[in-house]
């Protein structure tokens, strides 16, 4: 059965709304961002709000604005904490990095390294050259002051503009201080641009998107403490040297759907094995790389099969199936931030169709557990 006009008029002005917000973020992607960015710490900042508004002195109530301030400086204060943390951690590393012994190092390995080019000569996979000069030759291009600076300047290259960061923080600090004391303030502005006998269904998409949402970032940072603690522990116990580091990073690199792991895991090695090149490869360093990557095993099982079907699924009421579609798409369109906002920017879709589409069974089927 075809849809009847006004269905069809629907799914255009839909598909009209959704071209002009990509408009709106390809011009004006910056300013989108500190608004949404402002947005994602007020839902962080309200639970904080309310335990603040909900203490009292006789008759005496701290007011709003002083609420999102002190809500503000402490989160600035945690940020500040963690950076005095882990930038020294980084520097240290990188200087560790610019000064290894590539030749101690390799003689540790030589033997390895011959054995497993035999076996690529024995499938005649492997070439002629000397395996250990061809390693020592890339290895001195690597390992070099300027190429780590450059490899660690990449990575945080946003930290390069202090303009652009200034203004940023400023931005989103100021977007966030009058949504924390003017919660409806969004929502104010928004619903203007609603006609009348949308404004219920707009109530619901905002009421219901604002409930998944929260659960969902919370979800997420739930994921993020446990992935912290149960990797930096691992790595305490097998005495790998910058066990927070390595455990806060597995943390942040987590919040990537599916690769996020490898990412960690790929991090924790690359920093074992390059602090101690010393150890003899075969009683001492593939032992320590099981180690690590039994940690890791340990943790993603833990984390799939405890943490995220509660996260991906529960909390936004989506099948695992469907979440894996999703962010495989996002990724190969937008690359690693798609991945990480496609969940949250599906569940807004879903819960708009719900309310606006609900006559469509393709709407009622994604949407049936929202």
């Amino acid at each position: 059965m075809f849809p009847t006009i006004n269905n069809f008029w629907k799914v255009i002005i839909a598909i009209i709304i959704f071209f002009i917000l990509w408009v709106i973020w390809h011009y004006l992607g910056s300013i989108v961002a500190y608004i949404l960015s402002a947005a994602f710490l007020t839902m962080l900042g309200t639970p904080l709000m309310g335990m603040l508004r909900g203490l009292r002195i006789g008759k005496f109530q701290i007011p709003k604005a002083a609420c999102a301030l002190i809500v503000i400086v402490g989160f600035y204060a945690l940020l500040t904490s963690f950076i005095a943390l882990f930038v020294p951690l980084i520097v240290e590393q990188i200087n560790l990095l610019s000064n290894i012994d590539i030749d101690k190092g390799l003689k540790n390995v030589e033997s390895s390294i011959y054995q497993f080019n035999d076996f690529l000569k024995k499938y005649q996979l492997g070439g002629e050259a000397d395996p250990v000069d061809q390693i020592k030759t890339a290895l001195q291009k690597f390992f070099n002051t300027e190429n780590i600076f450059n490899i660690f300047g990449t990575a945080f290259g946003f930290l390069g503009n202090i303009v652009s960061i200034i203004t940023a923080l400023f931005a989103v600090t100021f977007i966030w201080f009058f949504f924390l004391t003017d919660n409806e303030l969004l929502y104010k502005y928004s619903s203007m641009f609603v006609p009348d006998q949308y404004e219920r269904g707009f109530d619901n998409v905002i009421s219901t998107s604002r409930n998944l949402l929260t659960r969902y970032i919370f979800g997420i940072l739930v994921q993020l403490c446990f992935v912290t603690i149960f990797v930096t522990s691992g790595m305490f116990v097998f005495d790998v040297k910058y066990a927070l580091l390595i455990g806060f990073f597995a943390g942040l690199a987590n919040i990537i759907p599916y690769i996020g792991p490898l990412i960690g895991l790929t991090f924790a090695l690359f920093v074992a094995v390059t602090t101690n090149l010393s150890m003899d490869f075969t009683s001492q360093m593939l032992p320590l790389v099981l180690k690590i990557g039994a940690v890791f095993a340990l943790m993603q099982t833990v984390d799939n099969i405890l943490l995220q079907p509660i996260i991906f699924s529960n909390s936004v009421k989506a099948h695992p199936l469907e979440i894996f579609i999703i962010i495989l798409v996002a990724g190969t369109l937008a690359g690693v931030g798609g991945m990480i906002i496609a969940i949250p920017f599906y569940t807004i879709i879903r819960v708009v169709a719900k309310e606006f589409l609900s006559e469509f069974k393709l709407v009622q089927t994604l949407t049936e557990d929202i």
